[in-house]
């Protein structure tokens, strides 16, 4: 197996299963652990580890560098307004994800709520958790509501699930793709 984009640090500690901290060129950095198994007989303080550069920086990609969450999940959010949806139209909601560490994002079409509060989720609200590469995430929902021709594409990246994040580390999103059903899809297949 070769690997691509490889750099030397030094290992300082391991503070949960999914990550690690390193020095990297005298600055402390956080990585991700790919083997989340114990590693504690190679995992020792000074140790000379080989970290894999992240390949999130993408063309065409949404790219979002995060701080700091907040405290909830809708403190950081793409949103695009304007989304239209039929009454008994059955739709996917699709989209390509990944993150520098395990987190979780949460995505939904909704009311738009910004003149009364009520953003009633129409596709459901999907939370999924997001690894170090690319993977499909999607949600088939059926528009049982009025005609919305003003519903809202939200994707949340803040406090998702009630867990704030202080650490430094970067989202990307690519392929969003909103499709109308021809048929009922059945619960088996979604």
């Amino acid at each position: 197996m070769k690997y691509d984009r490889i750099r030397k640090a030094v290992f300082i500690e391991r503070p949960n299963r999914f990550i690690a901290h390193v020095d990297l060129e005298g600055k402390r950095e956080t990585v991700h652990v790919k083997n989340t198994g114990r590693c504690a007989e190679l995992l020792v303080l000074g140790t000379e580890v080989y970290i894999q550069e992240s390949s999130l920086s993408e063309d065409n990609a949404a790219d979002f560098t995060i701080n700091n969450t907040g405290d909830a999940a809708w403190k950081i959010q793409l949103k695009q307004n304007n989304v239209e949806l039929e009454k008994g139209q059955w739709y996917r909601l699709s989209l390509d994800a990944k993150a520098s560490i395990p987190r979780e994002l949460m995505f939904a079409i909704q009311r738009d709520g910004s003149s009364d509060d009520d953003g009633t989720p129409y596709s459901g609200e999907k939370i999924v958790e997001l690894g170090t590469d690319y993977n499909k995430y999607e949600t088939v929902f059926q528009m049982t509501g009025e005609t919305d021709p003003k519903a809202l594409l939200s994707i949340s990246m803040g406090a998702v699930g009630g867990r704030q994040i202080t650490e430094k580390h970067r989202i990307c999103i690519d392929n969003i793709n909103l499709e109308k059903l021809m048929h009922r899809i059945s619960v088996n297949s979604q």
